[in-house]
């Protein structure tokens, strides 16, 4: 299912059977007070769309639900650059950003290597063609620059754990026409894998539902969905807490980048730098699905500007 994105300005817990409806009269939360709600709304229009995608009551449930993820995940900017890619920006909490860019699969990425090197206020008003960013991104970047304590400075940097799931191939799955497919694997190895970073991996033709946590300054990740009769839910969490919940659809690719607040400047020196935090990505309702994916996650680099950029 290819989705209509919605260009209004506007970690995670699996759940359980119990969150699909049960019987056809049975209300659809399509507004939720938290993530964690978002989370088993989802759930519950992803049950319906596996008995019928076009289900239109979970259309419906979809179409209304989404203003408020923008809202829960703190959409702070969102600029359409060229037909069917947008780039948002969203302040997951105080001083921590995160920036996503969704098109079609198959097409050329519109952030280029270096653009997160950019602080968000200039490569917003860069992408918009000169608009000016909309005040929620001006306060956000303000807070981030401002700097936060470096409460987890214990934190040990690197890789904390990851699915030790293997990937496989799946070319017999896809049977829908889409931008990539499961002939695409070593398309996607060589030209979206990352190539640097403090760790990185590379899984092509991968099914299932999949995860990795690392203690660092910024991780990255791309998933393009080539079999996912519904959606494929990517998850956040930050510190422990849940701060990003975004459904993926088949014949998109998703790119995101999350930054770690900056730390604030010593009484005598004043060397900044994105701290060391728990990131941990999950991909859930992706049970018999499949998809291309690539992580990285950058926890050596010395400034801000090092640690954003593309790996």
């Amino acid at each position: 299912m290819k989705r209509t994105m919605m260009f209004a300005m506007v970690s995670l817990t699996m759940v359980g059977c119990s969150a699909a409806p049960q019987a056809e009269s049975e209300e659809l939360n399509v507004n939720p007070a938290s993530l964690s709600e978002a989370t088993e709304s989802l759930a519950s229009i992803e049950h319906l769309m596996r008995a019928q995608a076009d289900d239109p009551r979970a259309l419906d449930a979809l179409k209304k639900l989404q203003p408020h993820l923008d809202e829960l995940n703190h959409l702070v900017a969102r600029v359409e650059t060229r037909p069917g890619h947008v780039v948002s920006f969203y302040e997951s909490e105080p001083g921590v950003i995160g920036v996503v860019e969704a098109g079609p699969s198959g097409e050329q990425r519109v952030l280029s290597p270096s653009d997160l090197e950019q602080a968000p206020v200039p490569l917003y008003e860069r992408l918009s063609g000169g608009a000016k960013a909309p005040k929620a991104l001006v306060q956000a970047d303000a807070r981030a620059r401002l700097g936060v304590d470096q409460h987890d400075a214990e934190l040990k940097p690197g890789l904390v754990s990851r699915s030790d799931e293997v990937a496989h191939e799946t070319a017999d799955v896809a049977s829908t026409a889409q931008a990539l497919t499961a002939g695409d694997g070593q398309w996607f190895r060589d030209n979206v894998c990352f190539k640097t970073g403090d760790f990185r991996e590379c899984h092509p033709n991968r099914s299932n539902g999949a995860w990795f946590e690392y203690n660092t300054r910024t991780s990255f990740m791309i998933l393009a969905p080539y079999y996912a009769p519904t959606f494929i839910n990517v998850n956040l969490k930050y510190q422990g807490v849940q701060r990003f919940l975004y459904p993926v659809y088949q014949g998109e690719t998703l790119s995101f980048a999350w930054y770690s607040g900056i730390n604030g400047c010593g009484f005598f020196s004043c060397n900044q730098n994105n701290v060391v935090a728990n990131h941990r990505w999950d991909l859930l309702n992706a049970a018999g699905k499949s998809y291309h994916w690539t992580i990285a996650a950058k926890w050596g680099c010395s400034n801000p500007t090092a640690c954003q950029a593309w790996p």
